[in-house]
């Protein structure tokens, strides 16, 4: 009997031991080769696209939540909230890139399939400011426009105010006691007139000596022109003749672009005063579109000098998006008037 419970003791002690060596020998981590049996979706605060921050041009903001449904967002500094896996109870329900034109502040929450929400993000602040803010000797008016306005005695010169040209007055002088100098006839001094411009048949330029960068795109524009009038002479005429070129404003002589060509636009940002680039470019080809009674001059040269400003104004005045001249936003292409141009254009 005795001998029996020794051997069964023993079987005892050996699977115990046999149990705790193989325990023992399970080591090193969980990977993705064993199966837990636990499913689920991380849910998280929405993800913005670019980063929230300060900005000189309007922004398309997206956003993404991985594992999601739906997303809802606001504007107004409301909390969003999910209303079931597929609708916003508060917000708007995100279909495609936010678009950001002024200074705007965006908070978003992911809706998910069991119809619960994960948690709301911080609020994403998009800055829109002026690439210039300020200017001496003048004003910038307020994004989108940002134009540039100089204080009475100062004219713009690109991006800056510089004094205007004016006489200067010279103070009287304190009169002695008990006599009295008069002082000598004063030299005029000796004044080299300056030389004028080269004569060039057929071309008249507006301004013999330009000065002004304003007066310098002017020759330059109608010197554009007569250059074109010439080429286009030498293109349909056998023997050569020397085009007479009309002093701007006038009549272009440059052939008529289609009504609303097809590689125009959309426009999408602000042009104004001073900017050279491609969008320029288009603009001049759609204003010369418009007739000769918004762009006299119907140069296209990509660069947005005087003429083109002027153009600019008279199709927002036919258009009615300003009144006169001195309105505010003359001259400069802001969200009004890309809507009515790219409304023009079919887009």
């Amino acid at each position: 009997m005795i001998k029996k419970y020794l051997i069964l003791t023993t079987a005892i002690l050996t699977i115990f031991s046999f149990g705790f060596v193989s325990a023992s020998e399970v080591t090193g981590n969980l990977g993705t080769q064993l199966e837990t049996g636990i499913t689920g979706v991380l849910k998280s605060a929405p993800v913005f696209s670019p980063d929230a921050g300060t900005y000189n041009e309007n922004q398309s903001v997206t956003l993404s939540a991985p594992g999601s449904t739906s997303i809802c967002y606001t504007v107004n500094g409301d909390t969003p909230a999910c209303s079931g896996y597929n609708a916003c109870s508060t917000g708007t329900k995100y279909t495609g890139a936010i678009s950001v034109e002024s200074t705007t502040s965006i908070k978003a929450i992911a809706c998910y399939a069991d119809g619960t929400a994960g948690p709301v993000s911080t609020s994403q602040t998009y800055t829109l400011v002026c690439a210039i803010s300020s200017v001496t000797n003048g004003t910038v008016s307020a994004y989108p426009e940002c134009v540039i306005t100089c204080n009475s005695g100062y004219t713009k010169s690109g991006n800056t105010c510089v004094a205007s040209s004016s006489g200067v007055s010279g103070g009287g002088g304190s009169s002695g006691g008990g006599g009295s100098y008069t002082p000598p006839p004063a030299t005029p001094p000796t004044t080299t007139p300056p030389s004028a411009a080269p004569t060039i048949p057929g071309l008249n330029l507006p301004y013999a000596n330009p000065t002004t960068p304003a007066e310098i795109e002017a020759n330059r524009e109608v010197l554009l022109k007569y250059l074109v009038a010439l080429i286009l002479s030498l293109s349909f005429s056998s023997t050569p003749t020397t085009p007479t070129t009309p002093v701007a404003p006038s009549t272009p002589t440059t052939p008529t672009i289609p009504t609303t060509p097809s590689t125009i636009g959309p426009f999408n940002k602000t042009l104004s005063f001073g900017m050279r680039n491609d969008e320029v470019r288009q603009l001049q080809e759609f204003l010369v579109s418009q007739g000769s009674d918004i762009y006299p001059e119907g140069l296209v040269t990509g660069y947005f000098g005087d003429m083109t400003l002027q153009a600019v104004g008279r199709f927002q005045i036919a258009n009615g998006i300003v009144n006169s001249a001195s309105d505010s936003g003359y001259g400069v292409v802001g969200p009004r008037t890309r809507a009515k141009i790219n409304s023009i254009l079919g887009y």
